[in-house]
């Protein structure tokens, strides 16, 4: 009778194998010349993953990376957690910084808080607000006009890395991103 093979280890894809190897490179590297170069290598590897929409690799390499080489973790979770968050595209022949901004509202009662689209003028006194006392002169904004609970937050690097593209995307046309709320899964209740 045939026996089954079981692996000793699981395995992981070769592009999460890549990221580990990356990722050590980087904690390992003892200058800033070799930091750049593994930092470059990485980030080009992490960015075609979010364009492929690969999270399991991202997972599969933290969580490798977890007990066996700590550094090399914190260093790829930053990575991975910087370009979720932030890009450079390009638009109109011209480079843009695209950046994720969270601005928490707390919101406390008794009863339930509707979720609705947020007024279109509202939107517009928010950006004029955050225009003249927080952005800089030439910032290009786009809001969601959604005000998202805790749980309804992307849970996935991805989720957050397509969020971000969205938002600036809409922010480059000039636009903010319209949020479907009958979509978004429904809330729960905080005390």
């Amino acid at each position: 009778m045939k026996r089954s093979r079981f692996s000793s280890r699981k395995r992981i894809s070769a592009d999460a194998t890549e990221l580990s190897r990356l990722a050590i490179g980087l904690a390992e590297s003892g200058s800033k010349m070799e930091d750049q170069f593994w930092q470059g290598r990485l980030v080009e590897l992490v960015n075609r993953l979010f364009n492929d929409g690969t999270e399991d690799d991202f997972t599969s390499a933290l969580d490798r990376l977890f007990d066996a080489h700590p550094m090399a973790h914190d260093d790829l979770a930053d990575i991975i957690e910087a370009n979720a968050e932030s890009c450079v595209v390009r638009h109109a022949g011209q480079d843009f910084d695209i950046l994720l901004l969270a601005a928490p509202v707390l919101a406390w009662s008794r009863f339930s808080i509707p979720t609705s689209a947020i007024p279109r003028s509202t939107l517009q006194t928010l950006k004029v607000h955050l225009g003249a006392h927080v952005l800089a002169a030439d910032a290009r904004l786009a809001l969601a006009d959604y005000l998202y609970s805790p749980d309804q937050l992307p849970h996935t690097f991805v989720d957050t890395w397509q969020l971000m593209r969205q938002l600036g995307k809409a922010a480059l046309e000039g636009g903010d991103l319209n949020v479907d709320a009958a979509a978004m899964p429904e809330t729960n209740r905080f005390l």
